[in-house]
């Protein structure tokens, strides 16, 4: 299967909003999607493979651990020690991938958790003088 991996531009946002709801990543609008990884002040790269039309829905060609590996290898162009990735406990198809290629799970391992301020919390948090 041909494919190719490439940086996502602005004109990606609507494929990457889809997978991220398919996802559930939880993001409010695509809007905050376009402003996060191509506003003025991006906070994120993202990646996307090209992908001919009759072979967007086949799995089992090795394009995710493709894009896997990009990620890795500009992981270590920025000279990052780790690369971490957040996973709902119920993916255990993708928990499966990245332990199969070699990632470790220190929620289990350490007990590690991974803690967020959300919007309100963050909002609190900011204004109290305490």
């Amino acid at each position: 299967m041909n494919f190719a991996i490439r940086p996502a531009t602005k004109a990606d946002s609507q494929d990457i909003w889809r997978m991220i709801r398919v996802s559930l990543m939880g993001y409010q609008s695509i809007c905050n999607l376009e402003r996060d990884a191509f506003g003025q002040n991006p906070w994120c790269e993202t990646l996307v493979a090209e992908v001919p039309g009759e072979d967007k829905s086949k799995e089992g060609f090795g394009i995710g651990k493709n894009l896997l590996r990009t990620v890795a290898k500009v992981a270590r162009e920025k000279q990052c020690a780790h690369l971490e990735l957040s996973v709902l406990g119920q993916n255990i198809h993708s928990r499966s991938f990245y332990a199969a290629n070699g990632a470790e799970d220190i929620t289990a391992r350490d007990d590690w958790h991974y803690l967020r301020f959300g919007p309100q919390s963050l909002t609190n948090f900011i204004s109290c003088q305490k």
